[in-house]
């Protein structure tokens, strides 16, 4: 089961690992991370950034298994 990481222990850790004490993460990458909490499983194609921030996703798509 995929686990849900909350927004504030995504920015701790990322601080953390940047070694910075205090840091906002841009809105759009916000969505972009719950946008892939939201589609669980699954592969983005193409993702266009602009100024280091998500800008879209080309196209996104589902693996189905039949196994």
């Amino acid at each position: 089961m995929l686990k849900v990481i909350p927004k504030e222990e995504i920015v701790k850790q990322f601080n953390k690992d940047l070694g910075i004490n205090n840091l906002e993460l841009n809105p759009q990458w916000l969505k972009f991370i719950r946008y892939c909490e939201k589609i669980g499983f699954g592969e983005l194609q193409k993702v266009q950034i602009q100024n280091g921030i998500p800008i879209s996703a080309e196209k996104a798509t589902k693996k189905v298994k039949f196994t």
